[in-house]
């Protein structure tokens, strides 16, 4: 049996594709990655595998699916932290987004739901730090 990549040139549904602001610091980091690949275009000359990916091994060959998850698990390993998968990382965005005052709405439109119900419904949670201010700021209404 051989091993093959597999890509996909589609997303799930049309709400899947979005655009987003490219942030300052993403557009330094990538710009270091263009310059990086240069270098290593030059220094695997012939050999280098010229892709339409941004991220790319050293010669230009894309990564396998499950590399960016087993990354991310040696990195939580080697500073000791729990256990997550990446589609917890867009739980902590929204739930982030949430405690920083972002309208549900634009949360989902963030997220790419197409009804803002399933924003609310799954990642409409808060942390019990938020859930104290909430009570706090309820202290002494009935005095009002």
């Amino acid at each position: 049996m051989q091993n093959t990549i597999v890509r996909k040139d589609k997303t799930k549904n049309i709400t899947s594709r979005r655009r987003y602001p490219l942030l300052p610091d993403i557009k330094i980091l990538l710009k270091e990655m263009s310059a990086k690949q240069k270098e290593n275009e030059k220094l695997f000359g012939a050999c280098y595998n010229y892709t339409d990916y941004i991220f790319v091994k050293a010669d230009g060959s894309p990564y396998y699916p499950s590399y960016p998850t087993h990354e991310l698990q040696k990195v939580l390993k080697k500073y000791n932290l729990p256990h997550i998968r990446w589609h917890d990382l867009r739980h902590s965005t929204a739930s982030m987004l949430i405690e920083k005052g972002w309208h549900m709405k634009d949360i989902s439109e963030w997220l790419g739901h197409s009804d803002i119900g399933t924003t609310m419904n799954i990642y409409g949670h808060i942390s019990m730090e938020h859930k104290k201010e909430l009570g706090n700021s309820l202290s002494g209404i009935l005095d009002e």
